[in-house]
């Protein structure tokens, strides 16, 4: 089967999925990308005593990813926006995951519907993959974003003796209202953004390819290309 490996990190970091053509530790078909996620996330110094407002999910049977960056602004109305972004992914891991809604549009609005009814409080961009056989689905609503890295194949005789490169294949786009203002899920009725601003892409991937996705915390201080240069050493190996 076909075999991915993955890492997930947020503030400081990447949520990633490296596929290959090797032997199975996961596998559905030998039609299918699947995927291996590990995850990790590092809150900036100041909001550790919080836990701090980036979330996260994997999910190794579906090949299912989010990450969610509660907006910081709502600590001064006393709201701690890190409370709503992890439920709200909690939420999606049940609808995206595990029951399989139809798309990742309605998988979110599930989930933010359940949210609603819990009567959290705060706001929160939030970025959903899942992979559907070899093509990757991807949601995305604020300024957190998504890569697809791919390496470089020397096809040429006298290149095969030269390093291969990785170049970015496709990137989402941030959404914002204005600077330092993501669009955003929130609880303010008036003030939030709603599931017809989500932008929404099928990604054909391919054995070998790299998905980063990641919160501004990663994107405001990596140029893609230093992205790619980093994900390079990693896909080499």
């Amino acid at each position: 089967g076909i075999v991915s490996r993955a890492a997930a990190r947020t503030r400081a970091g990447y949520v990633g999925v490296r596929c290959s053509s090797g032997g199975s530790e996961i596998s559905t078909s030998s039609k299918a990308l699947t995927c291996v996620f590990g995850s990790k996330v590092i809150p900036h110094p100041s909001k550790v005593h919080r836990g701090g407002e980036d979330a996260f999910f994997v999910c190794h049977e579906t090949g299912s990813f989010g990450v969610a960056d509660g907006v910081g602004g709502w600590i001064d109305l006393g709201v701690n926006s890190g409370i709503y972004s992890r439920t709200l992914l909690r939420h999606c891991r049940a609808t995206v995951a595990v029951e399989k809604a139809e798309s990742l549009a309605a998988g979110l609005n599930s989930a933010w519907a359940r949210l609603r009814q819990d009567g959290a409080a705060g706001g929160t961009t939030v970025v959903l993959g899942r992979m559907e056989g070899r093509a990757l689905s991807l949601l995305n609503i604020g300024d957190s974003g998504v890569l697809v890295v791919r390496l470089n194949r020397n096809r040429e005789p006298r290149q095969r003796e030269q390093p291969q490169v990785a170049r970015v294949v496709f990137r989402s786009h941030e959404q914002a209202a204005f600077f330092n203002c993501p669009f955003q899920l929130s609880s303010d009725e008036n003030g939030s953004d709603t599931l017809y601003e989500a932008d929404t892409f099928q990604v054909g991937v391919r054995p070998g390819d790299m998905v980063i996705a990641g919160t501004d915390g990663v994107f405001d201080n990596l140029f893609d290309d230093e992205i790619a240069a980093l994900a390079t050493t990693f896909m080499q190996q």
